[in-house]
């Protein structure tokens, strides 16, 4: 195996995310692409991704930005890499500079990419950092505790590490009893057939005792979850009880007033998503389109623009409070930072930038919202919300 520093992240950090926008490597290498999660298609994963580091192989010869073998070592070893190929999500992205490598599997969509220049392409990490377009379910249960981070499209698991072992354990411990099932009937999620044919659904009467002490559980998941959670949404899953101790004892902001009610320790994150979907669509994309109102009702003003060199000056000075950029579009160019001007290029040369992902680093560096979407207010390519 190569000798490398290897990152490797199932979900996103905005200070990860905002050090790999610091970097400034000649070559840095940015590979994307869609991955199939399982079945006999996952055998196509390491092929695909051959053949995108063919492309980058080429680009690096063409803009004579070193030896292709030196500076793509660490992925020709990832692409042998069986174990890692059977575990994806929906989407890669691989980071390359300097004998590093950081890759990331995220579940959202994207198209195969490559680029090749002194920095790498963020835009799609960037709006991911939007906390409102993604959101973390919370599956409780007596004997496990499982965290998801979601998009639109799918949901993957998060490491808790740092999470109590499970409150059937901890009840276990303490010699706590008092939970018993009452039966009723009744027609619910969690449900079952009864002897006449009908059905039931099993609520729960919980001891005071007993509460407390799972109450006290969530109190140290709820301490352990303030370093993971990021002010996206959160959505609970599981039986009723559980959820109005959990509302009861969360110090997080962004818990959402509906969840999931049944049992979930044995759900696959498809089921999840599916049940969690409906709960979470109107809530997500929400800040984006106030950010569009907000450009409409300022057009015509000195505190919006869609003028490509007027958005990227403003970036790099720290003006931006949001932007609006397309995801695939690449517009090459340098910036002047002395005199505030941008020169654009028809053609990549070893010189330029991708101008378009420059202002969107620039404008997440300082604190500003970053939106990739398919249509940019004004038919542009970019446009933004002036601070000043």
């Amino acid at each position: 195996m190569h000798p490398l520093t290897t990152h490797s992240y199932n979900q996103i950090e905005v200070d990860d995310v905002l050090a790999l926008g610091d970097v400034r490597e000649v070559p840095a290498v940015t590979i994307k692409m869609p991955t199939q999660r399982a079945g006999r298609e996952t055998r196509q994963n390491p092929i695909r991704f051959k053949n995108l580091l063919t492309e980058a192989e080429e680009r690096i010869e063409a803009l004579d930005m070193g030896d292709p073998d030196a500076v793509l070592a660490p992925a020709y070893d990832l692409q042998s890499d069986y174990d890692f190929w059977q575990h994806q999500s929906d989407a890669l992205f691989v980071f390359l500079s300097g004998g590093e490598m950081t890759t990331y599997r995220l579940p959202v969509e994207t198209e195969p990419f490559v680029q090749v220049a002194d920095r790498f392409h963020m835009r799609p990490l960037l709006d991911l950092l939007a906390s409102d377009h993604r959101f973390y379910m919370l599956a409780l249960s007596m004997g496990d505790v499982r965290l998801f981070q979601g998009t639109r499209f799918s949901v993957d698991e998060v490491s808790l590490d740092d999470v109590p072992d499970s409150l059937q354990t901890m009840l276990a411990q303490q010699d706590i009893t008092g939970w018993r099932p009452v039966r009723f009937r009744s027609v619910g999620l969690t449900s079952a057939r009864d002897n006449k044919g009908g059905q039931h659904a099993v609520s729960y009467v919980v001891e005071e005792e007993l509460k407390q002490r799972i109450a006290e559980f969530f109190r140290k998941v709820d301490r352990a979850l303030q370093d993971v959670l990021d002010g996206a949404p959160l959505v609970l899953a599981g039986v009723d009880y559980l959820h109005d101790i959990y509302r009861d004892v969360t110090k997080y902001k962004n818990v959402l007033p509906n969840g999931l009610t049944g049992s979930y320790e044995e759900a696959k994150p498809a089921e999840l998503h599916a049940q969690a979907w409906p709960v979470v669509k109107d809530v997500l994309g929400h800040s984006e389109r106030e950010a569009r109102t907000a450009f409409e009702e300022r057009a015509h003003t000195s505190t919006v623009s869609s003028d490509l060199e007027e958005v990227v000056v403003a970036a790099v000075y720290g003006r931006v409070n949001t932007l609006f950029v397309t995801e695939h579009a690449v517009v090459w160019g340098t910036v002047d930072q002395q005199n505030a001007s941008v020169d654009t290029f028809d053609e990549q040369t070893p010189d330029t930038v991708d101008l378009l992902d420059t202002a969107a680093v620039y404008t997440a560096a300082q604190g500003g919202q970053v939106y990739v979407v398919e249509d940019v207010p004004d038919g542009a390519q970019t446009a933004a919300i002036f601070r000043y």
